[in-house]
């Protein structure tokens, strides 16, 4: 109620001691106006309300209902009355169900000086050229030794399908039960905001951290790496099914972290940096990101 209406409202009563609030209403009339100063009935408006929704207007709410009516009808009605009319009716539609996300744990600057404190995780889409529809590659990748740790292939992406591409990084690494916690970074998508997600973090005893929109620099590592699999395969390669291209990926993905050197690592492929430092062949470094 606007602050007008509210003392508009207000009257005092007699012996002076406290203003008593009355609502001044004269009562639903019953019909509304045409733009022209005709008057049209709510049961006439109810009859026009289904018709709408049985053309047009199926999938429809009451906002868009109380648009046609002004619009196309010239009846001068706003969309409350509408809302109620069609609520009487029972033309609403049901109201959506909003999804509840995972609590945010902002991503923040960190160093890195060992294998297994932090992996980065993001989403890659391809196209099958043979089903001509899209596939999606989720990856996880260790920020300091560049080894691909976990992926999934396949034509959907969901919180689980993310659970399971950490759960394989995990058992590679043999880091179940471990007392120091891992984190994993992600983007905002959808899979990685989910509860369900969360509780698979949980579960595994993972930090989960996101970064804030618009900041893939943050995500520097995955993005190069996808960038990577862009240059030396995607954009030569076309796949004949999804089989096709697991089969096609899973190749590059060994080749990726056995035999593709890396400038940044001392020209050495990933597992060979990742060995020489279980071996202590490697001088500490930091990487701060």
């Amino acid at each position: 109620m606007s602050r007008a209406s509210f003392y508009r409202c207000i009257t005092v009563d007699h012996s002076g001691e406290k203003p008593v609030l009355k609502l001044n209403s004269k009562g639903r009339p019953g019909h509304s106006k045409y733009y022209h100063g005709g008057i049209i009935q709510d049961e006439q408006i109810k009859e026009l309300l289904k018709s709408i929704s049985l053309g047009e207007g199926y999938n429809y709410g009451y906002r868009k209902m109380a648009y046609c009516l002004r619009s196309k009808h010239k009846i001068y009605i706003n969309k409350k009355k509408v809302y109620r009319l069609c609520r009487e009716a029972q033309l609403l539609k049901p109201a959506h169900k909003r999804n509840r996300k995972a609590a945010r744990r902002l991503a923040r600057n960190r160093i890195v000086t060992a294998p297994n404190q932090l992996w980065q995780g993001d989403i890659k889409y391809g196209y099958i050229h043979g089903e001509d529809r899209p596939f999606y590659i989720l990856s996880f990748i260790d920020v300091f030794d560049r080894t691909l740790v976990g992926y999934r292939i396949g034509r959907n992406c969901l919180a689980e399908h993310a659970g399971d591409a950490l759960k394989q990084g995990l058992l590679r690494r043999q880091l179940y039960n471990r007392d120091e916690k891992l984190i994993v970074r992600t983007d905002n998508g959808p899979q990685f905001t989910s509860l369900v997600f969360a509780a698979i973090c949980d579960e595994l005893n993972v930090e989960h951290e996101r970064i804030p929109p618009k900041t893939p620099n943050m995500n520097a590592y995955i993005e190069a790496y996808h960038s990577i699999l862009e240059d030396d395969l995607m954009q030569f390669m076309e796949f004949e099914s999804l089989q096709d291209a697991k089969r096609k990926l899973d190749a590059y993905i060994q080749f990726y972290n056995k035999v593709r050197i890396h400038g940044s690592l001392g020209y050495l492929t990933p597992e060979e940096y990742h060995q020489n430092y279980q071996r202590g062949l490697l001088p500490s470094i930091e990487i701060r990101l």
